[in-house]
């Protein structure tokens, strides 16, 4: 019915991650990752359009239909999806990564060279933040002075309850917050939080002898009783239901 091209103002491509209805189906909140303005490093980015005609959907005093995710520190950032509330359409969920700080809130020193899986409660109105939650993580010999990566790719809000399911990858061998060891390889994590201010409730690193990864889109769902169901490809041809 209708195409939309995306750019960003620097005129930089836009590599489109993940995409969620928002405003009783009127709008489309679109989100991915961009080069940043002024800078070499990457930015997530928010665009809010309109299911109708494609067009930028912005209405009322504070609303905003396109708005960056970058961290203080101006390390590279990454949205890699997005995910609705089904209790309330004043918000929405995005996952990524930052190679960085996202908020003064998240204190992560100058020399952690590691990247941390990150969830953000955005409103949908204005497409600002009110919490963001990250997930730190160590090399595989206990360090964060060498590169190391956790990075989420899906999540779920649980329909009647003030929690949500986040799901990622623990790469390389490295171990999550929360974690003793990897299993080998690249494993996978699942966390619970509050909806409410982001806290975390549990967290928890599985895998195989060899690399297992959450599905990219939709790879984590809640079902009709609140429990969470993954979808996992792993090279040793196993499957988990959590």
């Amino acid at each position: 019915d209708w195409r939309k091209p995306l750019k960003a103002s620097n005129e930089k491509s836009i590599l489109v991650s993940g995409m969620a209805m928002i405003d009783n189906g009127s709008a489309l909140l679109v989100v991915g990752s961009t080069q940043g303005s002024g800078s070499n490093d990457l930015d997530g980015i928010m665009a809010k359009l309109s299911s109708n005609n494609g067009s930028f959907a912005s209405e009322g005093d504070g609303s905003r239909s396109v708005a960056y995710f970058s961290s203080v520190s101006g390390d590279d950032d990454w949205i890699l999806n997005v995910c609705a509330d089904p209790d309330n359409d004043t918000y929405v969920y995005i996952v990524g990564a930052t190679a960085g700080q996202m908020d003064e809130s998240v204190p992560k020193p100058d020399y952690d060279a590691t990247v941390h899986a990150t969830i953000s409660k955005i409103n949908v109105s204005t497409l600002t933040i009110e919490w963001t939650t990250q997930f730190a993580v160590r090399h595989a010999s206990g360090t964060t002075t060498i590169g190391a990566a956790s990075v989420a790719l899906g999540c779920a809000a649980i329909s009647g309850r003030d929690r949500i399911y986040i799901a990622g990858n623990v790469e390389n061998g490295a171990i999550l917050e929360g974690s003793t060891e990897s299993a080998g390889g690249d494993d996978i994590f699942v966390a619970m939080l509050e909806k409410g201010t982001g806290e975390k409730i549990w967290t928890k690193q599985v895998g195989s002898n060899g690399n297992d990864r959450i599905a990219r889109g939709g790879g984590i769902v809640a079902d009709a009783n609140g429990n969470a169901r993954s979808e996992e490809h792993t090279s040793e041809l196993q499957s988990r239901q959590y």
